[in-house]
């Protein structure tokens, strides 16, 4: 953590987070289940190139949707809709930051799962 980051938080029980981000709140039931709504989200991108195996985008319907394979069997989801809404976003092993300028930055977990 660099000075002036916030510390993350540790989530231990129900709980309802408004980010000072705006737009985005964090919602967890108290039984490990955890909804994320991220009401603008202006771009999606990867952190490094270097994580990548592979990108498959389809176009269908409306839709754009990309399944990017990651190093160390992570994978990461989304879709867009024709308004650049996105109205897919899933993933395993991979870490998903969002900026204040409500920009999402993939990367995959090293081997010790963070990354």
């Amino acid at each position: 953590m660099t000075q002036g980051q916030a510390a993350p938080h540790v989530i231990h029980g129900p709980l309802g987070i408004d980010t000072q981000m705006g737009g985005v709140t964090v919602e967890h039931d108290g039984a490990g289940h955890f909804t994320f709504s991220l009401d603008a989200i202006r771009e999606v991108g990867l952190a490094s190139l270097a994580d990548v195996v592979s990108h498959d985008i389809v176009h269908v319907a409306g839709l754009v949707s990309h399944r990017v394979q990651l190093v160390r069997g992570g994978q990461v989801n989304f879709a867009f809709n024709q308004a650049g809404q996105v109205v897919e976003l899933s993933g395993i092993r991979a870490k998903i930051e969002m900026t204040s300028e409500h920009r999402l930055s993939i990367r995959a977990l090293d081997a010790r799962g963070v990354s």
